[in-house]
């Protein structure tokens, strides 16, 4: 941002100026933010890669709460039996959760999602993916992902042990 904001007592570059006029910097409640116009780039190409679901590569880093694991998947009363697969087969536990969340993250790549259906929440994906446990066993998992309405970053959501079929 090179412009100044302009009000009625005088120019402020950013909140909190040090150069700007005193009634514009204390007690301001101001706050910068920032507004994506479009996606597309001088030439009039559009951004988003098509082969990649529409997801845009650079915000695709994935969003992967830390409670996904420590209550859900790896809870033993709250993962609908999950948590006993995980820990049989690699060796993860609400323990070592943190282990199962690299996995997931090292193993995530977004050209691999599969868009599974629409609905009023967002795009829904799926990605089978190969991971290693703490126990140095490597199985395949199911992952299931959501890119929320006005987002473009897949957000984990769930994982189970892939069937084969």
């Amino acid at each position: 941002m090179d412009e100044a904001f302009e009000n009625a007592i005088g120019k402020i570059m950013y909140p909190g100026d040090p150069h700007a006029h005193p009634s514009n910097v204390y007690n301001c409640r101001c706050t910068l933010g920032t507004e994506i116009v479009g996606f597309r780039d001088s030439s009039g190409k559009d951004l988003r890669s098509v082969e990649n679901n529409g997801i845009i590569e650079a915000q695709a880093k994935p969003i992967i709460n830390a409670q996904k694991f420590t209550e859900y998947l790896l809870h033993t009363e709250k993962s609908q039996g999950k948590s006993k697969g995980f820990e049989q087969v690699f060796g993860f536990s609400r323990d070592n959760w943190h282990l199962f969340k690299a996995e997931i993250k090292k193993s995530f790549n977004v050209a691999r999602l599969e868009k599974k259906y629409s609905d009023q929440y967002g795009d829904r994906y799926e990605q089978i993916m190969e991971i290693t446990g703490v126990n140095g066993r490597s199985a395949f998992i199911t992952t299931a992902w959501i890119v929320d309405r006005n987002s473009f970053a897949p957000r984990f959501v769930t994982a189970y042990l892939h069937r084969q079929e």
